[in-house]
């Protein structure tokens, strides 16, 4: 059955200058990117709906509204799998007088959570006066639960094996497709923490971080001889798993370069100031991953990008030249110290 929508932001046309470095035998891999136009965001207000787990039915509308509840374009064996699922783990009963619905079964990925998920809170009118409706496994994560206290979220925890009946429901559409943004929108956002209470913090400063993540599959199999040419040009090392959300604030608002491999610390570019440089070690004739090139034009950052081979599946080898690397870091303004 017809699921009514209500637009909430108009379409967009987005346009984005290539990367600062650009090689014209290399234009290819951002071609894509460079023109997009995208659906304006939409919500959807329904009466009456039952929840359990990530899953939301309407009787009604016979209706799982899998578009806002499932990532990307999920088979229906996979739709099947994972509602039958959690209909086995319901054993209590509740009701909700309303709610508002924002996750997909992948909202718990750092990435996604950011770019995706809380995107939609900007457009949540009376914020403070609504409930959103969080699934408990989201939770485990301290990054969630950090953030929604962070932003003065009022939420409420959808346990995993309880069946739901909410009366008044608003099921929150995506402000644009995954790995792209609606430059509006992920500034609106980026302020919201910008505008955090952060103490004192030195911005006479201008440091330059190289991300590294313990256990992380994507490993520089020369990592020695490459992290002391970036130590040369003045780079520290950090890992954000390690750090809270303030602190990453603190640290990336006086920070004029961050770089590190494609990867889900990227993400953390949206505490950068305005005008800020990223660096994106990117595999070689890959042109559909392009969220951080994006992500970076959407939020006024200087984009530089190093190309290099990944090979692997599950743990991906990464060897980046050195002189070439060297070389790069030279062409692109920095100084070795």
């Amino acid at each position: 059955m017809f699921v009514d929508r209500e637009n909430i932001t108009s379409s967009i046309n987005v346009k984005r200058n290539f990367p600062i470095n650009i090689k014209e035998e290399e234009k290819y891999l951002f071609i894509n990117e460079i023109r997009r136009s995208f659906d304006g965001s939409y919500k959807i207000d329904e009466k009456n709906c039952w929840i359990f787990g990530q899953n939301i039915f309407s009787i009604k509308k016979v209706s799982l509204f899998k578009n806002e509840t499932f990532f990307g374009y999920p088979s229906l064996k996979k739709i099947i799998k994972e509602t039958t699922k959690n209909l086995l783990k319901i054993r209590k009963f509740k009701k909700i007088s309303s709610g508002v619905w924002i996750t997909d079964n992948k909202s718990n990925i750092y990435f996604h959570w950011f770019c995706d998920v809380l995107q939609k809170i900007v457009l949540i009118e009376n914020l403070e006066n609504k409930k959103l409706l969080i699934p408990e496994k989201f939770l485990k994560d301290q990054f969630i639960v950090e953030t929604l206290r962070l932003l003065n979220v009022n939420f409420l925890t959808i346990d995993e094996n309880t069946l739901y009946f909410v009366k008044d429901l608003t099921i929150m559409g995506e402000t644009a497709p995954t790995g792209n943004y609606n430059p509006e929108i992920l500034k609106s956002l980026q302020q919201k923490f910008f505008d955090l209470n952060l103490g004192e913090t030195d911005s006479s400063k201008e440091n330059k971080y190289w991300i590294l993540r313990d256990n992380d599959k994507r490993q520089i199999e020369n990592s020695d001889e490459i992290y002391q040419i970036l130590k040369s040009y003045g780079f520290d090392f950090i890992y954000f798993e390690k750090l809270s959300i303030l602190d990453k604030i603190k640290i990336l608002n006086n920070t004029s370069y961050l770089g590190g491999i494609f990867g889900s610390g990227l993400t953390n570019m949206l505490f950068l100031k305005n005008g800020a440089n990223l660096i994106e070690i990117r595999n070689e004739n890959d042109d559909m991953n392009n969220a951080f090139f994006s992500m970076a034009s959407a939020l006024d950052l200087n984009y530089f990008y190093f190309i290099s081979k990944f090979e692997g599946n599950k743990k991906i080898k990464i060897f980046l030249d050195p002189k070439k690397f060297d070389i790069f870091l030279a062409n692109i303004g920095l100084v070795k110290s």
